[in-house]
């Protein structure tokens, strides 16, 4: 959510260290109660590309089609390791995940957040 919240606000993604500050705010740290180290976040950053690209699809259709997002994917030179294309079957294993995420992230923008 941190991720997402992010590029809401700013209209692009955070690198590391603003993904790492905006876990902090939200009283998410590692396990020294420090803030998580921006390298340990970079493990997550292809499949939070991966999701974006998926969920722009999911706005227009409750099924996307896995063969255009790949094929967005590499218009975006968004790659596996090693710029290996990412292809529908790499995706077809992160759908229901996806769905779910796209499920809280949907509740989570209809809830008004509370300042306090």
């Amino acid at each position: 959510m941190a991720w997402h919240d992010f590029q809401q606000q700013h209209h692009r993604e955070p690198d590391g260290s603003e993904l790492s500050a905006r876990l902090a705010e939200n009283g998410i740290l590692d396990r020294g109660d420090q803030q998580i180290k921006p390298r340990t976040l970079a493990r997550y950053f292809l499949q939070f590309r991966i999701y974006t690209t998926w969920a722009q699809h999911r706005t227009i259709t409750d099924e996307p089609s896995t063969d255009q997002v790949a094929k967005e994917l590499a218009q975006r030179g968004i790659t596996a390791q090693y710029n290996k294309p990412i292809h529908p079957t790499d995706l077809e294993k992160h759908l229901s995940s996806f769905e779910r995420r796209w499920q809280v992230l949907t509740h989570h923008r209809a809830i008004p957040r509370q300042h306090t």
